[in-house]
């Protein structure tokens, strides 16, 4: 079957079905012919039907949204402003883009989030060295542009540019911008080059809002810094928190007399540490990892240094070398509430001796005392632990924790350990004899290096020689078990929490407690907070025994 031709440009009927562009028409005189012409403003009348629709699909889905919104609806901006705001909070830090989220729902939620002011006081800017700058900085303009005048929460992220030796320079218009800010910065967290510093200050002195400082360089270590690595913000009068790593104290110029908490996550060495209490009167909380020996950055003090604020210490060392004995005996701390100390190295003993001279020169009224040995950690001897202890009479909190890989097989937590603990009532003792008369809670993780008869030493009071029956749930016998004198009565400690988690191995051949043990821990429940776990099976020691036993809580209640 042969083709038509059309009569207007003399196509083919089937050229005209597959492929028809009556642009391409030439037909008359050069020019489309008037079919064509027609066809041509059909098409441009359906171009600007559908763009018309686009515009009135848009506006009638926005009139939808409001009508059938009932978050915009109902709420007066005010209240829906807020609970922006509440999500935003509760969102940060894990999602940063909260603010974008809401923002991108519909045009009633972006006119609220972009007058909500508080949702855009915290940005991440986290960039690479191949992203196009100019378009971040233009981002980061409109973020902080919808902040008003709140204080800033500020959050850097670069990695290091291993292909150029000036990484700061393509930066440095974002640089420019995060300064024009400086009157406003809250809380500054740099995780970039150190290299950049001086790019990124720029002269700049005075942060007067400060009060959260988080320095953490990109690099992995350095061994000879220059100045271009000095991080200079000398006026920061309102700085509270200081957190850092990897850099050393000679590298940082921060105003710290009112400083109230300070974290130091990397090598920290001993005179680095006494220099820093020392230009921080105020400080509160003082958490210090792997302490090193001096390196005659600054000068040691001839005498202890006696700081009256510092309440709470925690110390993790890690070198050879006495730098942990010395620090304490270059310390006098009346104000100390809490001490921490984590073992993390073989190489280094808790030096108890020091410690305990310490405490006693400082004459502080501790309460809280923390010990946890990890794997490589060194574990105390007993007799240490006990003397430690004993010139401890005001701790109300104490926790022992030991990794279930720490070598050796001595515990801290043993029979004579907990014998301590029986040797007279409080009712009957001397000052001197009194060992932790004020302890309220009590917890342990590690091995488990004690019998079941020993711990209820911990819950029982003066020993009975009354008995009681208690039948058999499941055999329907009676049996005689020994009643406790519970912790509740004024004879005894305060205690009213404890915690034990055991960790045994998977060869450890399941164990349950004795029936003895059993009912002074099933009555020390009744009133005050006990939890036995074994924790590789995940099981709870008091119910497992019970079942074990074929016995119910109510059969040994007193």
């Amino acid at each position: 079957m042969s083709s038509q031709l059309c009569v207007g440009c003399a196509a083919s009927t089937h050229e005209v079905q597959q492929a028809f562009d009556p642009v391409r028409c030439t037909r008359l005189y050069g020019n489309p012919c008037s079919a064509c012409v027609k066809i041509q403003d059909l098409d441009e009348q359906i171009v600007r039907l559908q763009h018309k629709r686009q515009c009135l699909l848009k506006t009638l889905k926005t009139q939808i949204n409001l009508q059938h919104d009932p978050f915009t609806r109902h709420l007066p901006v005010e209240i829906a402003s807020h609970i922006f705001t509440i999500y935003v909070e509760a969102s940060l830090p894990t999602d940063a883009c909260a603010p974008l989220l809401l923002a991108a729902v519909c045009k009633a939620w972006r006119a609220i989030a972009f007058c909500t002011p508080r949702i855009w006081t915290s940005i991440t800017i986290d960039l690479n060295y191949n992203q196009n700058i100019p378009l971040q900085v233009e981002l980061v303009t409109q973020w902080l542009g919808r902040s008003g005048k709140l204080p800033l929460c500020i959050t850097l992220d670069i990695p290091v540019n291993e292909g150029t030796n000036e990484p700061g320079r393509c930066m440095k218009p974002l640089f420019k911008l995060l300064r024009t800010y400086a009157p406003r910065w809250q809380q500054l967290n740099l995780f970039i080059p150190a290299m950049t510093y001086r790019s990124f200050l720029s002269g700049l002195r005075h942060a007067p809002l400060l009060e959260s400082l988080h320095l953490t360089p990109s690099e992995e270590n350095f061994e000879d810094p220059d100045e271009s690595m000095e991080f200079r913000l000398d006026i920061t009068p309102s700085l509270k928190r200081l957190r850092y790593s990897v850099l050393y104290l000679k590298m940082i110029f921060l105003g710290l007399d009112n400083l109230t908490s300070l974290e130091v996550d990397d090598d920290i060495t001993l005179d680095e540490t006494l220099e820093l209490l020392y230009r921080a009167p105020r400080l509160v909380q003082c958490n210090l990892s792997r302490i090193l020996n001096s390196v005659d950055d600054f000068e040691l003090p001839n005498t202890p240094l006696i700081h009256s604020s510092l309440e709470h210490l925690e110390l993790s060392p890690h070198s050879f070398g006495p730098s942990l004995s010395i620090l304490f005996d270059r310390l006098e701390l009346p104000s100390l509430l809490s001490f921490k100390y984590i073992s993390k190295s073989c190489h280094q003993t808790l030096p108890m001796d020091s410690l305990i001279s310490l405490f006693n020169r400082s004459q502080s009224r501790i309460t809280r005392l923390s010990i946890r040995i990890d794997p490589s950690g060194v574990i105390p001897a007993e007799s240490d632990l006990i003397e430690l202890l004993e010139s401890l009479p005001t701790i109300t909190d104490l926790s022992l924790e030991l990794s279930i890989s720490t070598s050796g097989d001595r515990g801290m937590m043993t029979d004579f350990f907990l014998n301590r603990f029986a040797a007279v009532s409080m009712q009957d003792s001397t000052p001197q004899d009194m060992f932790l008369p004020r302890l309220e809670s009590l917890r342990f993780r590690g091995r488990p290096s004690f019998s079941w008869q020993r711990l209820t030493d911990l819950f029982e009071g003066p020993e009975s020689t009354t008995r009681i029956c208690s039948q058999n749930a499941v055999a329907g016998r009676f049996e005689e078990i020994s009643p406790p004198v519970l912790g509740r009565n004024r004879t005894r400690r305060p205690l009213d929490y404890c915690k034990i988690d055991l960790l045994r191995t998977k060869t450890d051949p399941q164990e349950y407690i004795d029936k003895n043990a059993l009912s002074v821990f099933v009555n020390f429940q009744k009133t005050a907070f006990l939890d036995i776990k074994d924790v590789l099976r995940s099981v709870d020691l008091v119910e497992s025994s019970l079942e074990f036993h074929g016995l119910v809580r109510e059969q040994l209640w007193l």
